[in-house]
């Protein structure tokens, strides 16, 4: 039951490399191997960026187990959950399903607004190059 990831590299004006993966995350299974496997393989591809990473998209995490492993997974990257301000993203038992992790960046302004185009929110965020 394997879902989408896009990972994508582009040329800084400093040198770096920035990865950026959007990512729509296994939704209805209540087992966690599949949504684990999906991480991990998310994960080993991250492991190898030296430089600054925006990992973003719909990880339905509906669950706190959800949650939890991929909050652990950003950990082991060292990527920082982004917070919006206004927050509209759409929850499912309370728990946001879309997020934005990034590192090596500085986040300016980030906002996730309810524009009626979808059923999420659309997340709109300005990020600089740290350093």
């Amino acid at each position: 039951m394997p879902k989408s990831a896009l990972y994508s590299e582009y040329q800084l004006s400093n040198g770096q490399r920035l990865a950026v993966v959007n990512i729509h995350s296994i939704n209805f299974t209540y087992a966690m191997a599949a949504y684990k496997k999906q991480l991990a393989a998310l994960e080993q591809a991250l492991l190898r960026v030296d430089g600054p990473i925006i990992l973003a998209g719909d990880f339905n995490t509906w669950s706190q187990r959800r949650l939890e492993a991929v909050r652990a997974m950003v950990s082991r990257l060292s990527l920082q959950e982004m917070h919006f301000q206004p927050d509209q993203r759409m929850t499912k038992f309370g728990l946001p399903l879309d997020h934005i992790f990034y590192r090596g960046l500085t986040v300016e302004q980030a906002s996730a607004i309810d524009n009626g185009a979808s059923d999420h929110a659309a997340m709109e965020a300005q990020l600089k190059v740290l350093g």
